[in-house]
Protein backbone atom coordinates (compact mmCIF):
# COMPACT_ATOMS: atom_id res chain seq x y z
CA UNK A 1 0.00 0.00 0.00
CA UNK A 2 1.50 3.18 -0.53
CA UNK A 3 2.47 5.57 1.36
CA UNK A 4 2.80 9.66 1.77
CA UNK A 5 6.87 8.41 1.96
CA UNK A 6 6.79 6.85 -1.51
CA UNK A 7 5.01 10.04 -2.97
CA UNK A 8 6.49 13.17 -0.91
CA UNK A 9 4.74 16.65 -1.25
CA UNK A 10 6.48 19.28 -3.50
CA UNK A 11 8.07 21.89 -1.42
CA UNK A 12 6.12 24.84 -0.92
CA UNK A 13 7.26 28.65 -3.09
CA UNK A 14 8.10 30.90 -1.01
CA UNK A 15 7.69 33.32 -3.26
CA UNK A 16 4.17 31.72 -4.35
CA UNK A 17 1.31 34.55 -4.21
CA UNK A 18 -0.11 32.18 -1.54
CA UNK A 19 2.86 32.09 0.87
CA UNK A 20 3.06 35.93 0.64
CA UNK A 21 -0.61 36.34 1.71
CA UNK A 22 0.17 34.06 4.56
CA UNK A 23 3.59 36.35 5.61
CA UNK A 24 2.69 39.49 5.20
CA UNK A 25 2.63 41.49 8.64
CA UNK A 26 -0.65 42.70 9.91
CA UNK A 27 -1.68 46.12 11.19
CA UNK A 28 -1.86 44.68 15.10
CA UNK A 29 1.85 43.12 14.41
CA UNK A 30 3.47 46.38 13.03
CA UNK A 31 1.78 48.65 15.45
CA UNK A 32 4.92 47.38 18.45
CA UNK A 33 7.24 48.55 16.16
CA UNK A 34 5.30 52.25 15.26
CA UNK A 35 5.93 54.88 16.83
CA UNK A 36 2.71 56.59 17.74
CA UNK A 37 0.87 54.29 15.47
CA UNK A 38 3.60 55.74 12.35
CA UNK A 39 6.30 53.96 10.61
CA UNK A 40 8.18 55.01 7.13
CA UNK A 41 7.85 53.00 4.11
CA UNK A 42 11.91 51.87 4.60
CA UNK A 43 10.53 50.12 7.77
CA UNK A 44 7.62 48.69 6.64
CA UNK A 45 9.82 46.75 3.16
CA UNK A 46 12.04 45.52 5.86
CA UNK A 47 9.41 43.68 8.11
CA UNK A 48 8.39 42.44 4.47
CA UNK A 49 5.57 44.49 3.70
CA UNK A 50 5.61 45.13 0.05
CA UNK A 51 5.11 48.51 -1.66
CA UNK A 52 2.19 46.98 -3.61
CA UNK A 53 0.55 46.17 -0.25
CA UNK A 54 1.43 49.54 1.02
CA UNK A 55 -0.35 51.22 -1.96
CA UNK A 56 -3.55 49.21 -1.47
CA UNK A 57 -3.90 49.56 2.33
CA UNK A 58 -3.21 53.69 1.98
CA UNK A 59 -6.04 53.58 -0.55
CA UNK A 60 -8.93 55.91 0.21
CA UNK A 61 -11.13 54.29 2.57
CA UNK A 62 -8.42 51.70 3.27
CA UNK A 63 -7.16 50.09 6.57
CA UNK A 64 -3.45 53.18 6.47
CA UNK A 65 -3.46 56.58 5.35
CA UNK A 66 0.20 57.91 3.56
CA UNK A 67 0.32 61.24 5.66
CA UNK A 68 3.75 62.39 4.38
CA UNK A 69 6.05 60.69 1.68
CA UNK A 70 7.71 58.07 3.26
CA UNK A 71 5.61 57.95 6.23
CA UNK A 72 2.58 55.83 7.04
CA UNK A 73 -0.08 56.11 9.73
CA UNK A 74 -1.15 52.57 10.73
CA UNK A 75 -5.21 54.10 10.91
CA UNK A 76 -7.93 55.39 9.78
CA UNK A 77 -9.40 59.06 10.95
CA UNK A 78 -7.03 62.39 10.63
CA UNK A 79 -4.00 62.10 12.65
CA UNK A 80 -3.25 63.99 16.02
CA UNK A 81 -1.35 66.86 16.90
CA UNK A 82 1.40 64.52 18.38
CA UNK A 83 1.52 62.06 15.60
CA UNK A 84 1.91 65.61 12.96
CA UNK A 85 5.25 66.27 15.66
CA UNK A 86 6.07 62.56 14.80
CA UNK A 87 5.30 62.38 11.16
CA UNK A 88 7.67 65.33 10.24
CA UNK A 89 10.17 63.72 12.35
CA UNK A 90 10.05 60.46 10.86
CA UNK A 91 9.75 61.91 6.88
CA UNK A 92 13.24 64.32 7.73
CA UNK A 93 15.14 60.95 8.33
CA UNK A 94 17.65 60.27 11.51
CA UNK A 95 19.16 63.17 13.41
CA UNK A 96 16.11 65.66 12.59
CA UNK A 97 14.75 67.75 16.07
CA UNK A 98 11.55 69.74 16.25
CA UNK A 99 12.24 73.60 16.45
CA UNK A 100 10.78 76.67 15.93
CA UNK A 101 6.68 77.23 17.22
CA UNK A 102 6.39 73.13 17.05
CA UNK A 103 8.81 73.27 19.82
CA UNK A 104 8.31 75.68 21.79
CA UNK A 105 4.55 74.51 22.15
CA UNK A 106 5.91 70.92 23.74
CA UNK A 107 8.36 73.53 25.91
CA UNK A 108 5.42 75.30 27.44
CA UNK A 109 5.55 78.48 26.12
CA UNK A 110 2.25 80.45 25.88
CA UNK A 111 2.82 82.72 23.17
CA UNK A 112 3.57 80.26 20.72
CA UNK A 113 0.23 78.85 20.90
CA UNK A 114 0.20 76.75 17.37
CA UNK A 115 1.84 73.82 18.62
CA UNK A 116 -1.29 71.72 18.74
CA UNK A 117 -2.75 73.96 15.69
CA UNK A 118 -2.52 72.56 11.73
CA UNK A 119 0.09 75.26 10.70
CA UNK A 120 3.43 73.93 9.59
CA UNK A 121 5.70 72.13 11.83
CA UNK A 122 9.56 73.28 11.23
CA UNK A 123 12.32 70.75 11.55
CA UNK A 124 15.65 71.42 12.19
CA UNK A 125 18.04 69.23 10.38
CA UNK A 126 21.83 69.08 10.75
CA UNK A 127 24.83 67.01 9.15
CA UNK A 128 24.71 68.59 6.00
CA UNK A 129 21.76 66.74 4.54
CA UNK A 130 19.10 68.66 3.21
CA UNK A 131 15.55 67.12 2.78
CA UNK A 132 12.98 69.01 1.14
CA UNK A 133 9.91 71.15 1.86
CA UNK A 134 6.79 68.87 1.45
CA UNK A 135 3.38 69.35 2.75
CA UNK A 136 3.09 70.57 6.53
CA UNK A 137 7.09 70.31 7.24
CA UNK A 138 9.03 73.18 7.04
CA UNK A 139 12.93 71.90 6.90
CA UNK A 140 15.72 74.46 8.27
CA UNK A 141 19.31 72.99 7.96
CA UNK A 142 22.61 74.02 10.28
CA UNK A 143 26.05 72.51 9.92
CA UNK A 144 26.58 73.48 13.55
CA UNK A 145 25.98 70.76 16.33
CA UNK A 146 22.83 71.55 17.69
CA UNK A 147 21.98 70.33 21.32
CA UNK A 148 19.23 67.44 21.56
CA UNK A 149 16.38 67.96 24.47
CA UNK A 150 13.55 65.10 24.48
CA UNK A 151 10.76 67.16 25.52
CA UNK A 152 7.44 65.18 26.08
CA UNK A 153 9.37 61.73 24.47
CA UNK A 154 9.91 64.13 21.33
CA UNK A 155 13.89 65.43 20.24
CA UNK A 156 14.15 69.04 20.28
CA UNK A 157 16.50 72.02 19.66
CA UNK A 158 16.90 74.26 22.74
CA UNK A 159 14.82 76.83 23.64
CA UNK A 160 16.69 79.74 22.26
CA UNK A 161 17.55 78.09 18.90
CA UNK A 162 14.16 77.32 18.72
CA UNK A 163 12.18 80.89 19.74
CA UNK A 164 15.51 82.03 16.91
CA UNK A 165 14.02 79.37 14.49
CA UNK A 166 10.58 80.97 15.09
CA UNK A 167 10.85 84.55 14.70
CA UNK A 168 11.13 85.13 10.78
CA UNK A 169 7.52 83.27 10.60
CA UNK A 170 5.73 85.47 13.09
CA UNK A 171 3.18 87.43 11.61
CA UNK A 172 3.68 90.37 13.64
CA UNK A 173 5.62 92.93 15.39
CA UNK A 174 3.78 92.16 18.97
CA UNK A 175 3.88 88.17 18.53
CA UNK A 176 7.96 88.73 18.32
CA UNK A 177 7.57 91.03 21.48
CA UNK A 178 5.81 88.36 23.66
CA UNK A 179 7.64 85.79 22.63
CA UNK A 180 10.82 87.11 23.41
CA UNK A 181 9.37 88.50 26.41
CA UNK A 182 8.10 85.52 28.16
CA UNK A 183 10.92 83.39 27.56
CA UNK A 184 13.18 85.90 29.49
CA UNK A 185 10.78 86.93 32.02
CA UNK A 186 9.93 83.37 33.36
CA UNK A 187 13.89 82.56 33.12
CA UNK A 188 13.33 79.79 30.10
CA UNK A 189 16.79 81.11 28.35
CA UNK A 190 19.31 83.95 29.44
CA UNK A 191 19.42 87.41 27.05
CA UNK A 192 22.60 86.44 26.30
CA UNK A 193 22.09 83.12 25.09
CA UNK A 194 18.86 84.30 23.41
CA UNK A 195 21.41 87.33 21.85
CA UNK A 196 23.58 84.65 20.37
CA UNK A 197 21.08 82.51 18.91
CA UNK A 198 18.93 85.22 17.41
CA UNK A 199 22.49 86.36 15.70
CA UNK A 200 23.51 83.60 14.02
CA UNK A 201 20.11 82.63 12.43
CA UNK A 202 20.33 86.14 11.53
CA UNK A 203 16.66 87.35 13.06
CA UNK A 204 18.78 90.04 14.32
CA UNK A 205 17.96 92.07 11.47
CA UNK A 206 14.19 92.16 12.10
CA UNK A 207 13.44 95.39 14.09
CA UNK A 208 11.23 95.00 15.98
CA UNK A 209 13.46 92.65 17.94
CA UNK A 210 16.29 94.81 18.31
CA UNK A 211 14.03 96.96 19.56
CA UNK A 212 12.86 94.44 22.29
CA UNK A 213 16.03 93.12 22.70
CA UNK A 214 16.71 96.63 23.86
CA UNK A 215 14.06 97.00 26.20
CA UNK A 216 14.57 93.69 27.68
CA UNK A 217 17.82 94.75 28.14
CA UNK A 218 16.71 98.33 30.01
CA UNK A 219 14.46 95.71 32.36
CA UNK A 220 11.50 95.70 30.47
CA UNK A 221 9.76 92.33 31.64
CA UNK A 222 6.03 92.36 29.94
CA UNK A 223 4.31 92.60 26.64
CA UNK A 224 2.87 95.73 27.71
CA UNK A 225 5.43 97.55 29.50
CA UNK A 226 7.17 96.78 25.87
CA UNK A 227 4.30 98.83 24.36
CA UNK A 228 4.70 101.72 27.02
CA UNK A 229 8.29 101.84 26.42
CA UNK A 230 7.69 102.19 22.93
CA UNK A 231 4.82 104.85 23.18
CA UNK A 232 7.40 107.10 25.32
CA UNK A 233 9.95 107.00 23.13
CA UNK A 234 7.64 107.95 20.21
CA UNK A 235 6.78 110.64 22.26
CA UNK A 236 10.34 112.37 23.42
CA UNK A 237 9.85 111.03 27.03
CA UNK A 238 12.18 110.64 28.61
CA UNK A 239 13.09 106.76 29.20
CA UNK A 240 12.80 105.89 33.07
CA UNK A 241 14.13 103.28 35.04
CA UNK A 242 12.40 99.64 34.68
CA UNK A 243 11.49 96.67 37.13
CA UNK A 244 14.49 98.74 39.29
CA UNK A 245 13.77 98.50 43.23
CA UNK A 246 13.10 100.95 45.43
CA UNK A 247 14.19 101.34 49.11
CA UNK A 248 14.33 102.98 52.28
CA UNK A 249 16.72 105.22 53.42
CA UNK A 250 18.07 102.55 55.70
CA UNK A 251 18.42 100.00 52.97
CA UNK A 252 15.36 98.24 53.26
CA UNK A 253 13.24 97.06 50.32
CA UNK A 254 9.99 98.94 49.43
CA UNK A 255 8.96 98.03 46.26
CA UNK A 256 9.89 97.32 42.47
CA UNK A 257 7.70 99.63 40.68
CA UNK A 258 7.18 98.89 36.57
CA UNK A 259 8.81 102.03 35.66
CA UNK A 260 9.85 105.34 37.61
CA UNK A 261 11.77 108.26 37.10
CA UNK A 262 13.76 108.80 39.87
CA UNK A 263 14.79 112.53 39.63
CA UNK A 264 10.91 113.49 39.96
CA UNK A 265 9.98 110.51 41.97
CA UNK A 266 7.11 109.78 39.65
CA UNK A 267 6.33 105.98 39.36
CA UNK A 268 4.19 104.32 36.56
CA UNK A 269 1.85 101.05 37.00
CA UNK A 270 0.69 99.01 34.51
CA UNK A 271 -2.36 97.12 35.90
CA UNK A 272 -2.85 94.04 34.18
CA UNK A 273 -6.01 92.08 34.94
CA UNK A 274 -4.18 88.99 34.52
CA UNK A 275 -1.81 89.61 37.75
CA UNK A 276 -4.71 91.39 39.46
CA UNK A 277 -7.65 89.18 39.47
CA UNK A 278 -7.72 87.43 43.02
CA UNK A 279 -8.52 90.09 46.07
CA UNK A 280 -5.35 88.96 47.33
CA UNK A 281 -3.16 90.25 44.22
CA UNK A 282 -5.29 93.82 44.45
CA UNK A 283 -5.03 94.21 47.80
CA UNK A 284 -1.05 93.65 47.19
CA UNK A 285 -1.09 96.06 44.71
CA UNK A 286 -3.17 99.01 46.77
CA UNK A 287 -0.26 97.88 49.81
CA UNK A 288 2.17 98.48 47.60
CA UNK A 289 1.01 101.49 46.31
CA UNK A 290 0.84 102.88 49.44
CA UNK A 291 3.75 102.72 50.56
CA UNK A 292 5.48 104.24 47.67
CA UNK A 293 2.93 107.03 47.91
CA UNK A 294 4.09 107.63 51.59
CA UNK A 295 7.28 107.74 51.20
CA UNK A 296 6.52 111.20 48.62
CA UNK A 297 6.74 109.28 45.20
CA UNK A 298 3.48 110.21 42.81
CA UNK A 299 2.04 107.33 41.23
CA UNK A 300 0.04 106.59 38.30
CA UNK A 301 -1.95 103.69 37.26
CA UNK A 302 -2.39 102.81 33.61
CA UNK A 303 -4.32 99.77 32.61
CA UNK A 304 -2.96 97.98 29.17
CA UNK A 305 -6.87 98.82 27.47
CA UNK A 306 -5.76 102.09 28.15
CA UNK A 307 -2.26 102.08 26.28
CA UNK A 308 -3.74 100.90 23.09
CA UNK A 309 -7.54 101.86 23.03
CA UNK A 310 -6.44 106.03 23.85
CA UNK A 311 -2.63 106.56 24.18
CA UNK A 312 -2.81 110.38 23.76
CA UNK A 313 -4.51 110.99 26.64
CA UNK A 314 -2.36 108.83 28.80
CA UNK A 315 0.86 110.45 27.30
CA UNK A 316 -0.69 113.94 28.17
CA UNK A 317 -1.02 112.58 31.79
CA UNK A 318 2.25 111.54 31.48
CA UNK A 319 3.90 114.51 30.74
CA UNK A 320 2.04 116.85 32.56
CA UNK A 321 2.32 115.05 36.11
CA UNK A 322 6.22 114.75 35.13
CA UNK A 323 6.44 119.15 34.48
CA UNK A 324 4.76 119.57 37.56
CA UNK A 325 6.47 117.15 39.57
CA UNK A 326 9.95 118.86 38.34
CA UNK A 327 9.07 122.17 39.11
CA UNK A 328 7.34 121.57 42.29
CA UNK A 329 9.56 117.88 43.83
CA UNK A 330 7.82 116.15 46.43
CA UNK A 331 9.03 116.11 50.23
CA UNK A 332 12.05 114.22 51.27
CA UNK A 333 10.96 111.42 53.81
CA UNK A 334 12.02 109.18 55.76
CA UNK A 335 11.53 105.40 55.76
CA UNK A 336 11.53 105.12 59.89
CA UNK A 337 9.25 107.88 62.22
CA UNK A 338 10.89 110.23 64.23
CA UNK A 339 12.04 109.17 67.66
CA UNK A 340 10.92 112.34 69.67
CA UNK A 341 7.99 113.02 67.62
CA UNK A 342 6.29 116.32 68.21
CA UNK A 343 3.00 116.04 70.38
CA UNK A 344 -0.02 117.11 68.90
CA UNK A 345 -2.92 118.67 71.41
CA UNK A 346 -5.86 115.95 71.60
CA UNK A 347 -8.25 116.91 69.26
CA UNK A 348 -6.28 119.09 66.93
CA UNK A 349 -6.72 118.49 63.33
CA UNK A 350 -3.06 117.84 61.25
CA UNK A 351 -4.89 120.04 58.54
CA UNK A 352 -6.85 123.21 58.66
CA UNK A 353 -10.47 122.46 57.71
CA UNK A 354 -12.18 123.67 54.52
CA UNK A 355 -15.39 125.67 54.93
CA UNK A 356 -17.22 126.56 51.25
CA UNK A 357 -15.16 126.32 48.24
CA UNK A 358 -11.61 128.36 49.97
CA UNK A 359 -9.44 127.08 52.17
CA UNK A 360 -7.16 129.91 54.16
CA UNK A 361 -4.52 128.34 56.71
CA UNK A 362 -4.08 130.46 59.44
CA UNK A 363 -1.19 132.91 58.45
CA UNK A 364 -3.10 133.71 55.67
CA UNK A 365 -5.46 134.82 57.32
CA UNK A 366 -3.29 136.87 60.25
CA UNK A 367 -1.74 138.51 57.15
CA UNK A 368 -4.95 139.59 55.21
CA UNK A 369 -4.92 142.07 58.61
CA UNK A 370 -7.94 140.10 60.15
CA UNK A 371 -7.93 139.84 64.03
CA UNK A 372 -7.02 136.33 65.74
CA UNK A 373 -9.42 133.92 65.73
CA UNK A 374 -11.50 133.71 69.26
CA UNK A 375 -11.64 130.19 71.22
CA UNK A 376 -14.55 127.92 71.43
CA UNK A 377 -16.47 128.33 74.96
CA UNK A 378 -16.01 124.49 75.84
CA UNK A 379 -18.63 124.60 78.09
CA UNK A 380 -21.07 125.91 75.93
CA UNK A 381 -23.55 122.49 75.63
CA UNK A 382 -24.54 122.96 72.05
CA UNK A 383 -23.01 124.79 68.97
CA UNK A 384 -25.16 127.00 66.64
CA UNK A 385 -24.72 127.07 62.92
CA UNK A 386 -22.51 130.73 63.19
CA UNK A 387 -19.94 128.63 66.53
CA UNK A 388 -16.92 128.07 64.97
CA UNK A 389 -13.54 126.36 66.50
CA UNK A 390 -10.10 128.13 66.37
CA UNK A 391 -9.55 125.92 63.29
CA UNK A 392 -12.98 126.79 61.58
CA UNK A 393 -12.41 130.34 62.21
CA UNK A 394 -9.42 130.67 60.72
CA UNK A 395 -10.26 128.52 57.71
CA UNK A 396 -13.45 130.98 57.03
CA UNK A 397 -10.76 133.91 56.91
CA UNK A 398 -11.57 134.90 60.85
CA UNK A 399 -14.57 137.00 59.41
Amino acid sequence: MPTNQDHPQPAENPFSKKTRRRTTPTTLTLLPKAQDSLITTTRLAELGVSAATVRRRCRPGGQWQRVLPRVVLLQTGPPSARQRLRAALLNAGEGAMLTGLAALGLYGVRAAGRSGSPGPVDVLVTGGRRPQNTSFVRIRTTRRPVSVLPVQRLPCARLPRAVADAVPHLRSGPEVTALLTEVVQRGRCTLPDLRTELRITRALRNPRVTETLEGLTAGVRSVEEAEARHLLRDAGIPDPLWNEPLFYPDGTFLARPDAHWPEVSVVLEIDSRQWHLSPGDWERTMTRRNLMTSQGYLVLSVSPTQLRADPRSFLTLLHTTLTRAKNHPPPTTTATPSPHPTPRRRGTPSRPRTTGRTSVTRSRARSAGSSPPTRMDTNSPRRTPHSTTRHESAASGGD
